[in-house]
């Protein structure tokens, strides 16, 4: 389920690699997507499963705000209000996560994750920002990960 959800959201990156679709395109492919999905496993498998799947596309959510959010920290008064830039920032950011999470032999995706969000960014922000960004991006989810075993640990 947590591939599934990642992958979802290539639908939103489309529009950065193919330049004739459209940023509602990829909105309606996404919607449909996880209507019809949760549909599916609602219907045929379980309302568990659903949930999951509906939380992890939330946890996902979360997790490209958060980044987007660090960005638009980094990012002063460049045009970075633009909310099509930061639903293609969010959405890289979840594709990056999923294919540095599938990729053998590099572990939390360490390089990868990074290497696709500088490839699939490139040209939409200045570099120094985004390589910026990105190592910050992976310092805070160290710490977020860190703080979470350290309190799962004491309970």
């Amino acid at each position: 389920m947590i591939s599934v959800s990642g992958a979802v959201f290539s639908w939103l990156v489309l529009p950065l690699l193919i330049p004739f679709v459209t940023l509602p395109a990829s909105i309606a492919l996404i919607l449909l997507t996880i209507v019809g999905l949760g549909y599916i496993l609602y219907r045929f498998f379980s309302f568990h499963l659903f949930l999951a799947f509906i939380y992890q596309i939330s946890f996902l959510l979360i997790s490209g705000g958060i980044f987007v959010i660090l960005l638009g920290a980094l990012v002063q008064n460049e045009g970075g209000e633009h909310l099509q830039a930061w639903i293609f920032i969010c959405s890289a950011y979840v594709v990056a996560w999923l294919v540095g999470l599938v990729t053998p032999g590099a572990p939390a995706g360490v390089g990868v994750r990074e290497l696709i969000l500088l490839f699939l960014l490139k040209g939409l922000l200045n570099d120094e920002d985004l390589l910026m960004a990105v190592v910050l991006g992976r310092i805070l989810t160290f710490a977020g990960d860190l703080l979470f075993f350290s309190l799962s640990s004491f309970f």
